[in-house]
């Protein structure tokens, strides 16, 4: 009986493992770390973003938005959030200051502290031009993101 137990034990561990894989499976490609290396604003002329160190990051339907170098969101310089990816958009849904021993969410709609990453407000919804396993392109009325997978 007891081994009966470990067994059926060990197959529930090794579905749940299977299972958590596939949920990242769901937003496929844009699963992993993207690094922003251009951006054009509202008209503004196209910006070379290399130097810049913005990263975002999707896991399942999280994201982690991260600058290397500055304060991203007026506090850290990581915002944490959720998505939704249907293919050909991407919404983000909640956003929150990320910090060690807690999250506070971003209700501001007219806050501009992430205007860098091409985010405006506390909220944003994208069209995804582009999205291969190395180069992901999104748009909207305020602005054009482009992205290389980084690593």
């Amino acid at each position: 009986m007891k081994h009966l137990k470990t067994i059926i034990l060990s197959v529930s561990i090794a579905v749940a493992a299977f299972v958590s894989c596939e949920k990242d499976g769901e937003v496929g490609n844009l699963h992993g770390q993207w690094q922003l290396t251009q951006r054009a604003l509202r008209g503004a002329p196209v910006e070379d973003c290399h130097t810049e160190g913005l990263f975002w990051n999707f896991q399942q339907h999280l994201v982690d938005i991260q600058s290397s170098k500055s304060l991203l969101n007026g506090v850290t310089n990581h915002t944490m959030g959720r998505f939704v990816f249907t293919g050909d958009s991407l919404r983000l849904t909640e956003l929150y200051i990320h910090s060690f021993d807690r999250d506070s969410l971003l209700t501001d709609d007219a806050l501009r502290t992430l205007v860098p990453a091409g985010i405006y407000g506390c909220r944003s919804s994208f069209a995804v031009e582009t999205l291969t396993s190395k180069r992901m392109v999104l748009r909207n009325d305020s602005c054009q993101l482009v992205f290389r997978k980084f690593g």
